[in-house]
């Protein structure tokens, strides 16, 4: 249907809610470059797959994966080359690729990240030595268990001050 109505247009697609593997292949064949893309949970999108979509897929604005198949021990530690990411289960994002990455957006859901490697990036983050175009991160994690040391670890040796909304960079945590 795509090919279809891309032949009948003639014109770039968007936009595009990726909910079965044929139409992410045809994307990557008949459009590599699109605005914003996201690639639904019911898309099995095994890990070994990833790296092509990566290097094949150039996504301008948007970029957003639901869920991997994967186990718990595999990691990425290349960084994704979206401008804005947004992963759901990304236990498989490792530290080296978010401080190696250019984005400006990162929002991660399930990350397995550890009070440190955050406290690390947000150091990066601050210092403004790594992550320089980051303008708004989120990470989620599933898992913590005690909230006071969690924090405490995650803002260890941090300038931090309370904040009322996103200024941008930040110059204290």
């Amino acid at each position: 249907m795509f090919e279809h109505i891309y032949e009948l247009l003639r014109s770039p697609i968007y936009d595009m809610h990726i909910m079965e593997k044929p139409q992410l292949d045809w994307l990557i064949e008949f459009q590599p470059t699109i605005r914003k893309i996201w690639i639904r949970g019911d898309v099995n999108t095994p890990f070994e797959t990833l790296d092509p979509i990566f290097k094949r897929l150039k996504v301008t604005d948007r970029f957003r994966l639901q869920s991997v198949e994967a186990d718990m021990k595999t990691k990425v530690t290349e960084p994704l080359p979206y401008r804005s990411i947004t992963i759901d289960h990304s236990y498989w994002l490792s530290l080296p690729a978010i401080l190696n990455g250019n984005n400006f957006i990162i929002l991660l859901d399930r990350s397995e990240l550890t009070p440190k490697e955050i406290n690390t990036i947000l150091k990066e983050w601050q210092m403004g030595n790594k992550l320089r175009n980051l303008k708004y991160l989120k990470i989620r994690t599933s898992k913590l268990k005690d909230l006071d040391s969690y924090t405490n670890e995650v803002l260890k040796d941090l300038n931090s001050t309370e904040s009322d909304g996103n200024d941008g960079r930040p110059s204290a945590v």
